[in-house]
Formats: structure tokens, sequence, C-alpha cells
């Protein structure tokens, strides 16, 4: 089996909501930010065994060593595996599907064209 995942970086809020449910409202937690809704624009445009990440993503993985990050020896024998994936940069012509502006020479993430754009760079891991 092979997934695909996309990848942002912000913070992410918890908000109580109310719902209806079975004919009765239920308060439920739902997670609300602009990483999480990245990521989910980014999940569908990513291929098969790869992470598709946005600039701020990679900004903050870009300068960690997940080797330092290992806790135990089978933790570091995995971080070392997983840091040998290397971020590449995507071009215009590498997302022809995604929306891109020349100006800035980044991708445009939206929903649709009443969304508020999101214009980031994007790099894709190869998840082995």
């Amino acid at each position: 089996m092979k997934m695909r995942f996309g990848g942002a970086a912000g913070p992410i809020a918890f908000e109580r909501m109310r719902r209806m449910h079975n004919g009765s409202w239920d308060t439920i937690t739902v997670p609300m930010g602009l990483a999480l809704r990245t990521s989910a624009l980014l999940e569908p445009l990513a291929a098969a065994g790869f992470a598709l990440v946005e600039e701020k993503f990679h900004q903050f993985a870009n300068g960690r060593d997940a080797r330092s990050d290992a806790v135990d020896g089978r933790d570091r024998r995995n971080a070392e595996e997983l840091s040998g994936n290397s971020m590449t940069a995507l071009s215009e012509s590498d997302g022809p599907d995604i929306d891109y502006d020349r100006s800035e020479q980044k991708f445009v993430l939206r929903k649709n064209l009443l969304d508020a754009p999101y214009i980031t760079k994007l790099w894709k891991i190869e998840l082995g």
C-alpha cells in the first residue's frame, strides 16, 4: 500500500462546537487553523508514496537533523533512515494541475476561486 500526505507548519487551535446528531445537539471539539487547512489542500495533490509540503514546513524541518530527535536505539535507526529522505523543490512544470503565480514563482493553493489563496513554494518528500 502506498500513502500520500500533505504537510504544513503552524498553530492548530481546538474549538468547541455544537452539532446535531441523532436528533439532539452534541458538543464536539474541532481542530482549526491554516496549517490544518493547508495540509488538507496538499494531500490530494501529492503522488502516492510522497508527502507534499509547503514553505513553513520546509523552513521548520530543513534545519533539523532527525537523528538528534531520537530517544532510543530503535528510534535513532528509524530517524537515520528518515533523514536520508530529502525535500525536493517543485517547479511550475512539476505541478501542472496546481495554480502558479509566475511573478511570485510560487504555487497558489485554494479550494475554489471564491476561497482566499495561500501562496507558497512546494517541496516533495519521497516516503520510501
